[in-house]
């Protein structure tokens, strides 16, 4: 029965794909991109793999550009419409593999886009994002190999209505009461999410569920101090999940894929079954008061995990890099 209600989490490029993202063919400019600074705040480009035969290139909390391979040796090049705008030189289309002139247009596309990204997508939590996508093992504490990390559902029948079944945890339910009935409710309790901020993967094999928020100047306290409850979703959505062997499978290939076309650094180990989950800020400017009602949400989730993920982590990131807090 629970077979029909799993959810699976496959983004590994098709073996076509991954042949015209390789050095010298034809999508490898978008994997040139991935950690080139660009703009005003200096933010690095953020390229990533979908399902589908997708290539995602992300500058803060947007997307530039996506390239889909289609038949016939075609890849479909496309962008939000407020991005496409911005084109005059026929870079949004059709293109054939091996075609001349992509590189070219590419590039006179992201220098006059990256100047006219809204303020919305690049500051505060798109910053941080940003921030925390370059951490790195071994001088960071953890490896990021996916981002908008959303179990797919889409092949199975009633996919809604599954969807919402899968992610129903007593757990979740009972923290939220547990929160109420303290007298706790200092702002609406928030909609559970669908999607941690990144997937990253330590030294020890684990898989790690990161949610990413802004702790700098004029942020939203109850954004912050509600962040352990919009992780407890997460990771009970993803406890059981893993709980089928073809999703780790899933994982590590994504990751494989990544590392051979240079778009994740060696990681050196592989996922072996343990989770983490850890909050990650920029700046920690919290005021006392934030940091209190924090503490009391974080206390009460870590008390409603599932038995085999430790307690919430919670980490800065400042001059001096990643500092767990």
């Amino acid at each position: 029965m629970n077979k029909l209600i799993f959810p699976d989490y496959n983004r590994a490029p098709s073996s076509s794909l991954q042949k015209i993202l390789r050095e010298g063919e034809f999508l490898a400019p978008l994997i040139a991109l991935h950690g080139k600074q660009k703009g005003e705040y200096d933010l690095a480009l953020d390229v990533q793999l979908r399902r589908s035969d997708e290539v995602h290139v992300y500058y803060g909390l947007t997307k530039l550009v996506t390239a889909q391979l289609k038949k016939n040796d075609k890849v479909k090049i496309s962008a939000a419409k407020t991005y496409e705008d911005h084109d005059d030189k026929n870079f949004f289309r059709d293109w054939y593999v091996g075609e001349t002139g992509f590189q070219d247009c590419l590039n006179d596309y992201l220098n006059i886009v990256i100047g006219n990204v809204a303020r919305t997508w690049i500051a505060k939590e798109g910053r941080v994002q940003a921030i925390w996508a370059q951490v790195a093992m071994p001088h960071g504490p953890w490896t990021p190999f996916d981002r908008e990390a959303v179990l797919d559902f889409s092949k199975l029948q009633n996919a809604k209505k599954k969807a919402e079944k899968f992610r129903k945890f007593s757990e979740v339910g009972d923290a939220q009461s547990r929160l109420e009935r303290m007298g706790k409710r200092w702002s609406k309790l928030p909609k559970p999410g669908v999607k941690p901020d990144q997937l990253a993967i330590d030294g020890d094999g684990n898989l790690i569920l990161v949610e990413n928020k802004y702790a700098g100047k004029r942020y939203d306290s109850s954004k912050l101090y509600y962040t352990p409850l919009q992780l407890l979703q997460y990771i009970h959505e993803w406890n059981k999940a893993l709980e089928r062997s073809s999703v780790w499978d899933s994982l590590q290939e994504l990751i494989d894929i990544k590392m051979d076309l240079g778009l994740s650094r060696d990681i050196g180990k592989r996922l072996t079954g343990g989770i983490r989950a850890v909050i990650c800020f920029g700046e920690d400017e919290r005021s006392d008061e934030v940091k209190r009602r924090f503490c009391e949400v974080l206390n009460v989730v870590n008390e409603h995990l599932p038995p085999n993920v430790q307690s919430v982590e919670t980490w800065g990131y400042s001059k001096n890099g990643p500092q767990p807090l």
